[in-house]
């Protein structure tokens, strides 16, 4: 049992090893209250319930032609939020992966809602429940949960590409921003 705890935890470790190793990819974030903008990059201050649309851009980074598609997560530190597609992740992390997830391999911007307002029971995930049948992820029916309530918080984007199976052939870009909510 030891030995298999070990050999986990050395892959786990290689493998975050690999995917911080990848060539940094510049990104710029900006804001807006609808998907058309205008977007600025002011922090957000937002109402309780009231969209956030985010503008992430990327480039300046040495693409490879046998590269993965790009893909796209968004992290709330601490709270469930309506546009938690995959719930929970690592802890008290909560992950978006917008649908598709994934971009064409020519992308250098993206735009996505980032959905503080209330989800209702039953909406449904994006790869978020496994299926032990299936041996692989499913999409999955998510809890409620209410609007983000007043306060700041702690928002993370990434956007990452690599040769399948292979991340340190790839480009991974990461920035974070503070969503400020009001009543």
């Amino acid at each position: 049992m030891k030995i298999r705890l070990f050999v986990a935890l050395l892959v786990s470790t290689i493998f975050a090893w690999n995917v911080f190793a990848a060539e940094p990819i510049p990104m710029k974030l900006e804001f807006g209250s609808t998907d058309k903008g205008p977007f600025n990059s002011k922090l957000p201050t937002v109402k309780k319930g009231s969209p956030v649309w985010v503008k992430a851009s990327w480039k300046g980074f040495n693409r490879k032609d046998d590269i993965k598609d790009p893909y796209i997560f968004v992290w709330l530190m601490g709270n469930d939020f309506a546009g938690a597609s995959s719930g929970k992740k690592d802890g008290e992390v909560y992950c978006a992966r917008p649908n598709p997830y994934y971009l064409p391999i020519t992308a250098t911007e993206f735009v996505f809602e980032l959905g503080i307002g209330e989800r209702k029971e039953g909406t449904m995930g994006i790869m978020n429940k496994w299926d032990k049948d299936a041996g692989k992820f499913i999409d999955g029916p998510l809890p409620a949960c209410a609007a983000l309530p007043a306060g700041t918080y702690e928002v993370k984007v990434k956007v990452y590409y690599y040769k399948q199976g292979e991340p340190e052939t790839g480009a991974r870009g990461e920035t974070t921003f503070t969503l400020t909510v009001t009543d």
